[in-house]
């Protein structure tokens, strides 16, 4: 798992607290600083995924799929 930015205030890792989907394959993200509570937002491409695993949140292995 990727680390969270670091707050230019209190120079600590801030941890992911949202995510919600965008437009064309894009997500934004968003990051809270557990001390200042300074929130964050980045939008990034989304990472391509199984049809099924967005649907249940599950991943799927390979052996479940005919």
């Amino acid at each position: 798992m990727k680390a969270g930015p670091t707050c230019i205030v209190c120079n600590v890792e801030r941890a992911l607290i949202g995510v919600t989907p965008v437009r064309n394959r894009h997500e934004m993200l968003e990051y809270e600083c557990p001390k200042c509570q300074n929130i964050f937002r980045l939008v990034a491409r989304r990472e391509p995924r199984e049809f099924a695993e967005r649907i249940s949140g599950a991943p799927v292995s390979a052996s479940a799929c005919p």
